[in-house]
């Protein structure tokens, strides 16, 4: 009778479980997720850790898994480190590497007990610092010290080189096959301590930019709170300074003085633009030539001054201050530094304008130039493998080659390598222009003349890579493997006659694709003008962003396009230039008078734009983020061209500035009108025939009176799953039955 009741009692209790459960199931708890947001404190403090970090994986130095083969093979890597980074003792290489090696199946050969794979040699800064034996398959990490004499670059361009050789004689003696992989995993341990940079304005742009960086290129561009138009002018042109020098690699954030914060003070390299008045910073730089006395001595109040000095918040940043005390003189300064020649007047750390003429070019290279006049002596390299020598060269801005132009390569090499495996290849500016065999005849002497395109040449530096693999003709041969080499004589030519850019004129095909050469049409000229609020610098940091692509994508000598408010506009810019509006449509008047002509027009007053004979048309709330890029012909010039770089809300505005600014997003806009949601871009070309429905874009018309909501944490509510109710609708009629059972056992044991 007791089990009875026991197995009575454990089914009720197992009912009651399931039912708790089935009704939690029901009702569950309301859940918020929490958003923890960093006081600004705890914000510096990850910015620091960024910047002091000194552990980067191969991968952050681009380099992609890499597998070398036996008998002899061989991968390298090269990355730069800050101008103001000594490296100190304690810097390493971790390398993750695999082993593999297998046996051909032969029963002839005899193998000794233990058959090992060979050496991985571990070449850094051309100091050989370790040989790692290759005797256990499989997966390990080497880490391996870098001595004081390996931590100076041995290239001329500063960057420092890993070489990682494998020597594998077993695979020749005992016919196995032996692969090492090098994984991404790797890393480099480089302790440093910052030292303080050199300031010199012939060397720009450095510090502020440095190709090859392990770290991201950034710099903080200072303007006044409420900047002039001259003043806001030269901060663009300063702008598209740097983003030619740099290939718009240089990473700008563009800010009001009272809105530098002290992290952005302390972390990057500064760049003041305006008049002594409106940035206060200036009196507590250590410049020779002090804020308050730009016109003394022979100065005059419409000289440009450029001077650079070290941060006094970082001693490892710069502080570059592009000034004067008028906006002419700021405008000059400006200019100057766009063209990437300064001289310092006085001492190499200041620079004094007194004019400047965009139009006339003083810069010139002559037509011949051999590797010597560039500064590289003849050299000799002992390796097998691929090899790649580069040779940097300048060409003014805005020029351009003129006739046939060439490179003569005059080298020799070992008679030992195999002419079938060997050859040269040459490359400009990381493009191939000339390949060639290796032969007994070019053994001793010879000249490769390799033909230079016109459209590979770009205004500033240029970089000629001449890239020779060796393979000798028995690599199981040790001795022909140390006696291969390769020779570059210094009487090289460079062949490259060049001419003043001519000014383009003429009709452009517009369509969005084509960003930004549609704006380059004539840059000598100065046919750009941009149009944006006066108190918009989300706007103005947009303008920085196309100013840096459209320098990077001309010849132009001296940056020289025009700013303007939105508010005044006159009618000879309207005429004779090509025009850039940044902004909401609201507060750009410009935009009213192109309603008859913007592929997407908009209503007075609305920042939302409609288009016309579209598929879908969404009714959006005015808050709604969204960008907006157009692009049409002039109505006022039919020979220019009007980029409108609009949004819905200020952040729409950002947006539309980043898809240009962005390369990945960049790639997504055809046409003449663009829609942009975040980092979804859908562009169409209403010059079409639209009628038909095939657009695959949806136009949006603006709510009325609809305010931007407040939100809330939203509650994360579990779904009820099918299996809840069944389950409980059956545990209720098992309870049902298990009630009934008992009360007809009572009734049996009264009896």
């Amino acid at each position: 009778m007791s089990t009875m009741k026991n197995i009575q009692k454990l089914i009720l209790n197992l009912m009651m479980i399931g039912l708790v459960a089935g009704l939690t199931v029901l009702n569950p708890i309301t859940s918020y997720a929490q958003e923890v947001t960093p006081t600004p404190e705890e914000g510096l403090t990850e910015v620091i850790a960024v910047e002091a970090e000194d552990e980067y994986s191969f991968t952050e130095l681009g380099f992609a898994e890499e597998t070398i083969n036996g008998p002899f093979g061989a991968t390298r890597l090269r990355f730069a480190v800050p101008p103001n980074w000594e490296l100190t003792v304690g810097a390493e290489i971790q390398l993750d590497l695999a082993f593999f090696y297998s046996l051909p199946d032969r029963t002839d050969l005899v193998y000794e007990t233990e058959v090992f794979g060979g050496l991985l040699r571990v070449v850094f800064n051309d100091v050989t610092l370790a040989s790692v034996l290759l005797d256990e398959r499989g997966e390990r990490t080497v880490s391996i010290p870098i001595t004081a004499e390996a931590l100076a670059p041995a290239r001329d361009d500063g960057q420092h080189e890993l070489e990682l050789q494998l020597i594998s004689d077993e695979s020749c003696l005992y016919g196995i096959d032996v692969v090492v992989v090098v994984h991404q995993t790797s890393r480099f341990i480089l302790p440093h301590r910052v030292v303080a940079v050199e300031t010199d304005l012939a060397q720009l742009p450095l510090p502020i930019y440095q190709p090859g960086l392990i770290v991201p290129n950034s710099a903080t561009f200072v303007v006044p709170d409420t900047p002039s138009r001259g003043e806001l002018r030269a901060a663009l042109m300063v702008a598209a300074g740097f983003g030619r020098m740099s290939g718009e690699e240089l990473l700008v954030q563009l800010v009001k003085a009272s809105d530098l914060t002290p992290e952005l003070r302390a972390l990057t390299h500064l760049v003041y633009i305006g008049k002594p008045s409106g940035l206060p910073d200036l009196s507590s730089l250590p410049l020779l030539v002090a804020a308050d006395s730009f016109t003394s001595g022979a100065g005059s109040p419409e000289d440009g001054i450029l001077q650079l000095a070290a941060s006094p918040w970082n001693e490892g940043k710069a502080v570059l201050v592009v000034s004067g005390d008028t906006d002419e003189g700021v405008v000059k300064a400006a200019q100057v530094l766009s063209s990437g020649f300064v001289l310092g007047t006085e001492g190499p750390t200041v620079s004094r304008i007194a004019s400047v003429s965009p139009t006339q070019v003083t810069t010139i290279a002559a037509a011949n130039r051999t590797l010597a006049d560039l500064g590289y002596p003849t050299a000799t390299t002992t390796r097998f493998g691929v090899v790649i020598s580069d040779f940097d060269f300048y060409v003014p801005y805005g020029f351009i080659p003129e006739g046939d132009s060439y490179f003569d390569l005059v080298f020799a090499h070992s008679t030992l390598v195999d002419y079938q495996e060997s050859g040269v290849a040459v490359e400009l500016n990381g493009e191939p222009v000339a390949t060639s065999r290796i032969s007994e005849e070019t053994a001793g002497y010879a000249t490769l003349r390799v033909d230079i395109p016109d459209n590979l040449v770009r205004g500033g530096e240029n970089r000629l890579s001449v890239r020779f693999g060796l393979i000798p003709q028995d690599t199981c041969a040790e001795f022909l493997v140390d006696n291969i080499w390769f020779t570059i004589f210094d009487e090289s030519l460079l062949h490259l006659p060049l001419i003043p850019a001519p000014i383009e004129t003429g009709t452009r095909f517009l369509d969005l694709d084509f960003y930004p050469d549609f704006l380059s049409l004539s840059p000598a000229s100065g046919s750009v003008a941009f149009v944006v609020p006066q108190g918009d610098s989300g706007a103005w940091q947009v303008a920085a962003d196309i100013a840096a692509n459209v320098g990077d994508d001309t010849n132009w000598n001296v940056a020289e396009s025009e700013l303007y408010f939105a508010d005044n506009v006159p009618d000879d810019v309207r005429q004779n230039h090509d025009l850039v509006l940044i902004g909401r449509a609201s507060v750009l008047p410009i935009i009213s008078e192109l309603s008859g002509v913007l592929p997407a027009s908009f209503e007075a007053g609305s920042d939302i734009a409609t288009v016309q004979d579209l598929q879908v048309t969404y009714r959006l709330p005015a808050w709604v983020d969204l960008g907006y890029l157009e692009l049409l012909e002039s109505p006022w010039n039919t020979e220019r061209a009007i980029l409108a770089v609009l949004g819905s809300t200020d952040v729409g505005v950002i947006s539309a500035g980043n898809t240009l600014a962005t390369p990945e997003l960049r790639g997504g806009l055809a046409g003449d009108f663009a829609l942009i949601n975040g980092e979804q871009v859908l562009s169409l070309d209403t010059r079409l025939d639209l009628s038909a429905g095939t657009s695959a874009i949806a136009t949006a018309v603006p709510e009325t009176e609809v305010e931007a909501p407040v939100f809330e944490p939203a509650p994360e509510v579990v779904s009820r799953p099918e299996w809840v109710l069944p389950a409980i609708a059956g545990v209720v009629i098992l309870m049902v039955l298990v009630i009934l059972v008992a009360g007809i056992s009572a009734l049996r044991n009264r009896n």
